[in-house]
């Protein structure tokens, strides 16, 4: 199990992913949860009551591994405990397996923005 240690909030690996159901119902967006990651913006994919989370850079690297934050195996929980920004809706912007240097720089330049808009030094 990969463990990425934040003010003793962990990433756990997600049972199961988003691959084999229906796409048209995903919801995906680029969320800033300081409790996680003050650092950087995550990747957050959403299915029914299911959820992924992804890292691509900060203090948490790059992880494109699906993952649940510790403590919230569904969306309602993860959303409840965590309340993250959802900053920006990405379901127009495709992983592709072999692109993480090219996320990693898009959510960094993402990120930057975040960071403006929102007076984070």
């Amino acid at each position: 199990m990969s463990e990425y240690a934040h003010d003793s909030v962990r990433l756990v690996p997600a049972h199961g992913d988003a691959r084999g159901r229906d796409k048209a119902k995903q919801e995906k967006w680029l969320i800033y949860c300081p409790a996680i990651a003050s650092d950087t913006l995550l990747y957050l994919i959403t299915q029914h009551d299911s959820y992924s989370l992804r890292s691509y850079g900060g203090r948490l690297g790059v992880n494109t591994a699906g993952q649940h934050a510790q403590g919230a195996s569904t969306t309602k929980q993860f959303m409840e405990t965590y309340k993250p920004d959802l900053y920006k809706e990405t379901s127009w912007m495709e992983l592709t397996v072999g692109e993480s240097a090219r996320w990693a720089d898009k959510i960094e330049r993402e990120w930057q923005k975040y960071r403006e808009e929102h007076g984070i030094e």
